[in-house]
């Protein structure tokens, strides 16, 4: 049986580096983290001519605790608002020459305001 010619090519949406870094510090009632996350380019073919380039994000995190029982959190991720793209057609065909093609982004900034109250 004959080896296939995409042999060796790195798997399709997979990237060969993907990083995630978290420092959080806290102080007292205030605790905040900051995320670097890293996407390396992936491929959306097997045949690995169809790349996506890679991209990165930064999310943020604090909490404030108001007393023992309520707190305030603020969340934003995608802080930079980062365009970045997750995957290619995974159903389109291996000669693929046209520049416009279907993809699933990346979602842009959100912000989320939140209060919990523990009791």
């Amino acid at each position: 049986m004959p080896q296939s010619q995409f042999n060796g090519n790195q798997i399709t949406r997979t990237p060969e580096l993907q990083l995630r870094l978290t420092p959080q510090y806290s102080q007292g009632p205030i605790t905040a983290a900051l995320t670097f996350s890293y996407i390396g380019e992936r491929y959306s073919d097997v045949a690995n001519r169809f790349a996506l380039p890679a991209y990165h994000t930064w999310d943020l995190f604090s909490e404030v605790a108001l007393n023992e029982h309520l707190k305030v959190q603020l969340e934003i991720k995608n802080l930079t608002n980062t365009l970045g793209l997750t995957e290619g057609n995974p159903r389109d065909d291996l000669s693929h020459q046209e520049a416009l093609f279907y993809a699933r982004p990346i979602f842009g900034r959100t912000i989320t305001l939140s209060m919990s109250y523990e009791f």
